[in-house]
């Protein structure tokens, strides 16, 4: 019984290392996505404005 603890032991270990050791952080597609989200929300703000801006110009002169 002290082998088997002693092996998931290690073996959970050895897991961390290898998660770790691969350089990726896990949160990389969370970080993606805020990203994705901010390029699209510049183009919605921008895009939205240009109907409106005819209007706009009409009522000023």
């Amino acid at each position: 019984m002290e082998f088997v603890r002693e092996f998931v032991m290690t073996r959970s270990r050895d897991l961390e290392i290898d998660s770790e050791a691969s350089g990726y952080p896990r949160y990389r597609f969370v970080i993606g996505g805020l990203i994705l989200f901010a390029h699209f929300s510049v183009g919605i703000n921008f895009f939205v404005v240009a109907p409106l801006l005819q209007l706009i110009i009409d009522d000023f002169g």
